[in-house]
């Protein structure tokens, strides 16, 4: 039995989906929803994918990489967020990410970055950060590309993946129906099984004697009339027999 707290959250998550809560089959309630200015943005999306990419790799904060060989690409993940035209301030990311890089060095990639009026495409932010196939598929990204697997090969292979699905459910729609897949029955048909081999002879021969066996079903014409008399315009005549 829900409890009633459960109960509560229920009938806020129903009036929250529909616009009204029922009793039964009666409105009890109905529910507004303040309207909000809220815009799908493609920037903040790629930023969001950025820190998705610098959690999986270093956890909550990039480490600091001076002293390693590291630096160009913990700096990189500041280069790849301005390139991206994101509306975070990056001297403000970089507080958060990054606490150990100074603040000059954050000014510096807003200058070289910052000139561009666009956000740069999926495969060179990918190539920035070195996102591979096998992490962007791990990640589930969408905004960022791969710097090892192009652009078209990744739209053919998701292709393929796509037919292949298609293949198993129509596969398995025709096993609940009870038909016998494509597989089956070129396994069981003469062809893949040549039962002429075993009876050593030539595949044309086997076939003329099946034909024998089988022999031609006759075929009847009806040329008759309603009243039982050959219609004069499908009467066939013989052709005259020369008398010698």
């Amino acid at each position: 039995m829900k409890s009633e707290l459960q109960r509560r959250y229920d009938l806020r998550q129903e009036g929250l989906t529909t616009g009204r809560v029922m009793f039964g089959n009666v409105i009890i309630a109905d529910v507004h929803r303040p309207e909000t200015d809220w815009k799908f943005s493609l920037s903040l999306l790629r930023l969001r994918e950025i820190e998705w990419v610098i959690t999986s790799r270093h956890g909550r904060i990039i480490p600091d990489p001076f002293g390693t060989d590291d630096v160009d690409l913990c700096l990189a993940y500041a280069r790849a967020v301005e390139a991206s035209k994101t509306p975070q301030d990056l001297v403000e990311w970089s507080r958060r990410w990054m606490p150990w890089a100074p603040a000059a060095e954050m000014d510096r990639i807003v200058l070289q970055e910052g000139w561009r009026a666009k956000p740069v495409g999926a495969d060179h932010v990918a190539g920035m950060i070195y996102v591979s196939f096998a992490e962007r598929q791990a990640l589930g990204l969408r905004t960022i590309g791969a710097c090892d697997v192009s652009k078209a090969e990744r739209s053919a292979a998701a292709a393929e993946a796509k037919r292949e699905k298609d293949r198993q459910r129509q596969a398995e729609k025709r096993r609940a129906e009870g038909r016998v897949d494509r597989q089956t029955y070129i396994e069981n048909s003469l062809s893949a099984r040549k039962p002429w081999e075993a009876l050593g002879i030539s595949r044309a021969k086997y076939y003329r004697q099946k034909d024998r066996e089988t022999g031609v079903s006759p075929v009847t014409v009806d040329n008759t009339n309603r009243d039982g008399l050959v219609s004069p315009a499908e009467t066939v005549e013989e052709p005259a027999r020369k008398v010698a």
